[in-house]
């Protein structure tokens, strides 16, 4: 749920990679938290999965593609309740290494 993946998230926990594939009662809404959460606990993200989650949409994403630009290397999103548009695409990291986008 958005509670449990939220007290996750409010850990102080150094996350570098986020797996949530499968997740469909958490939101999209979480990964705006955990951009929120970067100012207090530094986390160099790596991984982020989030194919298969309940309603994701660029402005979900684009936080957290911006907040971790430097670091993201493998980003998995899709599912049929994605609505990223290609509007995000020009946003994704430089040194991005591996990107799935199943049934977007």
């Amino acid at each position: 749920t958005n509670i449990g993946v939220s007290s996750i998230i409010q850990s102080e926990a150094p996350l570098s990679e986020l797996n949530l594939r499968e997740c469909l009662r958490v939101q999209g809404a979480v990964l705006l938290e955990f951009c929120k959460s970067a100012s207090s606990i530094p986390r160099k993200l790596r991984t982020l999965d989030i194919s298969f989650l309940g309603v994701v949409n660029d402005e979900h994403l684009l936080p957290v593609l911006q907040e971790h630009a430097d670091s993201l290397a493998c980003l998995n999103c899709g599912g049929p309740r994605c609505f990223i548009t290609e509007r995000l695409l020009s946003f994704l990291p430089p040194n991005l290494e591996a990107l799935d986008l199943a049934d977007c």
